[in-house]
């Protein structure tokens, strides 16, 4: 959010898809920006979490409740003003380390147990389910994903799919030493 294009370009796509709801993660701008932001973007609500890694934003259409914010999951209860359904998202920005992340699938699997709505779950997990999302560098070892796939499981969630490249991270290294990877992706319950 730091550059006037990348601003630009995000209003672009809200306009293009008729966004009511975004979610920004690692804004690399101070909290006290969000409001300016928020304005910019042409939205009606926003916030940013205790770490400030993830910025939420939405428009008047959706009655937005920040439900729970921890400093790697925010969760909200949108509610279409429309038709009246509310539903569940949380936006992720996990730790790198897997040692960090085991907080974050504690607070999935505690909400996942508290709610009988439709919930979805968005974001940069940091971990990868299998092989076949990673491209360079030493072989993945699935016991890594294995915290990963047992939260998920616990909590009922699956992976929405995707369309585009088949990795949404790289480590922006010279050729030989690129690593690539899906970290970012979008779950559901049933």
């Amino acid at each position: 959010m730091k550059s006037q294009a990348a601003t630009e370009r995000l209003n672009y796509l809200i306009n293009l898809y008729k966004l009511s709801f975004i979610a920004i993660q690692e804004p690399f701008v101070k909290e006290d920006k969000i409001d300016s932001f928020r304005v910019i973007l042409n939205m009606h609500g926003c916030f940013a979490n205790s770490s400030n890694k993830i910025w939420i934003f939405w428009k008047s259409s959706l009655n937005c409740n920040v439900y729970v914010s921890e400093d790697q999951m925010v969760t909200c209860k949108l509610m279409d003003t429309t038709n009246n359904k509310d539903l569940f998202i949380s936006v992720v920005y996990a730790k790198s380390r897997s040692i960090g992340r085991e907080d974050l699938w504690r607070y999935m699997r505690i909400f996942a147990s508290t709610i009988d709505h439709p919930w979805a779950v968005c974001g940069d997990f940091n971990c990868i389910l299998k092989e076949e999302e990673k491209m360079g560098g030493k072989p993945h070892k699935l016991r890594k994903s294995i915290p990963f796939f047992e939260c998920l499981n616990d909590c009922g969630l699956s992976d929405m799919g995707y369309s585009g490249s088949n990795f949404s991270w790289c480590n922006e290294r010279k050729e030989q030493d690129t690593i690539w990877k899906r970290l970012d992706r979008m779950l559901a319950n049933e």
